[in-house]
């Protein structure tokens, strides 16, 4: 899995816009593709953003960050929920929420996962979520927070469940290597972790990733070489493949399309 750590240095196809938004991207299959093997992921498929957005909070009409995971026939939906203010420095803080679906096109919006601690490191904001993942008896979901000052910190804990509707946090803070990483995004592979978060100090803000065997004890971070919110990774065919945004939503969003052969 080294290979990862040389990931993402050629970028090919701009793929969709407005990634605050959670908005479906369908995608359509060249006809050179094997018809008996209708991958989402693949090279020949393109994909296009529809006008009108899958899900929109029915409460504040604003949903970010989505995560999408899939168990006994249900999709959830994971996603930073609204705030007065910018970055969650208004009344009420940013929350976590999330919704379900039957066929991941028609959501019902379900309520809050959780808030974030008044008096905490993350007494601004909680946002972000990962896409739980299950490990040793229980689903673990990554996200990020911060204070109110200085209001550009950002941290990153996780919090634990058995039905993926309790949570509860463990009120650890994960030590990165810069006070601002977010959007993390959890990989696994042949026992191994990797989670993948963003950086602010450089233009581009760059990718970096760490490995754990438990979830709990990380790696040192080492850079990816690529750059971009909300990245996420997967294989297909023995080549990896990541989605980051770029941008800003005043202005435009876009998700490039990455890869690397192994």
């Amino acid at each position: 899995m080294n290979k990862i750590k040389g990931l993402l240095l050629l970028i090919i196809a701009i793929v969709f816009t407005f990634c605050q938004s959670s908005k479906y991207v369908s995608v359509e299959e060249d006809s050179s593709a094997n018809s008996e093997k209708k991958r989402v992921f693949t090279e020949n498929i393109k994909w296009n953003s529809l006008k009108q957005p899958v899900f929109s909070d029915p409460d504040d009409d604003f949903a970010k960050d989505p995560s999408i995971f899939y168990a006994d026939g249900k999709y959830y939906m994971y996603y930073t929920g609204s705030a007065t203010g910018f970055q969650g420095h208004g009344t009420p803080n940013w929350q976590i929420e999330y919704a379900t679906s039957s066929d991941g096109l028609n959501w019902k919006k379900q309520g809050v996962i959780f808030k974030a601690d008044s008096n905490t490191w993350e007494a601004g904001r909680v946002q972000a979520p990962s896409r739980p993942i299950w490990y040793d008896g229980k689903y673990y979901m990554f996200y990020t927070g911060g204070p109110r000052k200085p209001k550009n910190l950002i941290y990153t804990s996780y919090a634990t469940s058995t039905d993926l509707v309790n949570w509860t946090k463990s009120n650890e803070i994960i030590p990165q290597n810069i006070g601002r990483a977010n959007d993390i995004f959890i990989y696994e592979e042949e026992d191994i972790f990797y989670m993948f978060y963003t950086t602010y100090k450089e233009k581009n803000e760059p990718i970096f990733m760490r490995k754990s065997s438990d979830l709990v004890n990380w790696s040192e971070p080492e850079p990816t070489g690529a750059g971009g919110e909300g990245s996420v990774l997967w294989k297909e065919k023995g080549r990896y493949y990541m989605l980051g945004c770029h941008g800003w939503s005043s202005t435009t969003e876009v998700y490039r399309y990455m890869f690397q052969l192994s």
